[in-house]
């Protein structure tokens, strides 16, 4: 295929980290689809793209495929992650919440199907945590794979559909996070997932070389300056506050437990989440960013506080030139439920490659550099009186 601008659209668009992505390997966004002000404002500031501010239910898209001027066939890509709290681990262990297809948010892959069946892309790409291909809450995709075969059955087109989970941190993005990811396509191109290229260094493919090491956190907030306003709303609050400077980096609250290395046993081995009391090391990259934490929610940094905007940012992989409106929360909530922008131009560049027959570099230019930058973090030896009564 003769090499060529290919076009794209975004729903749930989100602050944008898979577009971020997805242009970096070369794609033209056409459009921005998302309800959220907070995203939307953040997407005005910080791109030129189209953006329609609207509830993707409510949405006419065959005049939106007017409006952008393309006939049914003609859209390249069309990209997008469905809201996935609804096929998240947490709402599959609470019992009082629907799960799934359930809960309306979980329909919500109906309306980016009915995209899908209007403008007929030539490929697809959709992003959604693990827990939307489990057996007990599979109807999502069930509804998706119907999608499929009604569209074959109206219009004639078939898409060839290959779907994985991949972690973040073994293709180079400082932050350990499983998403499941879904490419389909038209043309009747195999598509192959890539193979990880990152790794940890113990791992005798590392050490031979085949791998590169994994990206730690402090390769990603090297050279990052951040200013008093940068740290506003950063102290961390709650009862267990005061714990926090005890927990050496890399570690959490189990190392209060019969099973960690603290000398006083003050919880119950498991009897939390992971992410209580979590603290990054500065030698390891980091666990999961989470939208919307709790007071004792981590990952925290190493020196006790919350995570800066910009340092979740960096985690995520999404560029520095992209800046912040509105509180850290806020800010927290939409880089939290983005997509790792490295990993979204990884996967672009293979859906180029693969599906449209291009040539694309094979470096990731938001992957960040290693650095030689040394942190030495403090622990506080002395347990505040309050935690051991």
């Amino acid at each position: 295929m003769r090499s060529s601008t290919l076009k794209y659209i975004s729903l749930f668009s989100g602050i944008g980290g898979l577009d971020f992505g997805i242009e970096k390997a070369g794609f033209t966004n056409l459009l921005c689809v998302e309800n959220d002000k907070d995203a939307c404002d953040h997407l005005r500031l910080n791109t030129n793209w189209k953006i329609k501010e609207s509830d993707i239910t409510k949405l006419n898209i065959c005049l939106v495929r007017k409006e952008l001027s393309l006939r049914k066939k003609e859209l390249d890509l069309i990209v997008g992650g469905p809201p996935c709290q609804s096929y998240s681990k947490s709402s599959f262990w609470n019992e009082k919440t629907k799960r799934g297809y359930a809960d309306k948010r979980g329909k919500m892959i109906d309306y980016y199907m009915a995209f899908v069946k209007e403008f007929l892309p030539k490929s697809f790409l959709i992003e959604n945590v693990p827990g939307f291909i489990y057996s007990k809450q599979i109807s999502g995709y069930e509804s998706l794979l119907n999608w499929l075969a009604h569209i074959e059955k109206i219009s004639g087109v078939k898409y060839k559909l290959e779907y994985r989970v991949l972690n973040a941190v073994e293709f180079g993005v400082p932050q350990r996070r499983e998403r499941l990811f879904i490419v389909a396509n038209r043309l009747k191109k195999d598509f192959e997932f890539p193979e990880r290229t990152h790794g940890d260094p113990g791992e005798p493919e590392v050490k031979s070389g085949f791998l590169k090491s994994y990206t730690t956190v402090a390769d990603a907030f090297q050279n990052l300056t951040l200013t008093k306003e940068d740290l506003y709303e950063t102290k961390v609050g709650g009862k267990w506050k005061g714990l926090l400077p005890c927990i050496p980096p890399g570690n959490n609250y189990q190392y209060f437990t019969d099973k960690g290395e603290g000398k006083e046993s003050l919880f119950k081995y498991r009897s939390r989440f992971w992410t209580f009391l979590l603290k990054l090391s500065p030698k390891e990259p980091s666990w999961t960013i989470q939208a919307s934490p709790g007071s004792a929610t981590g990952p925290f940094h190493w020196s006790n506080r919350k995570l800066a905007s910009r340092e979740l940012a960096r985690i995520q992989t999404i560029p520095d030139t992209v800046r912040f409106l509105s509180t850290r929360r806020v800010t927290q909530k939409l880089i939290g439920n983005a997509v790792p922008s490295a990993l979204a131009e990884k996967l672009g560049k293979e859906i180029r490659k693969q599906i449209f027959d291009q040539k694309c570099s094979k470096r990731l230019y938001l992957i960040p550099k290693k650095t030689e930058q040394i942190y030495r973090p403090k622990i506080s030896k002395r347990i505040p009186d309050q935690y051991l009564t």
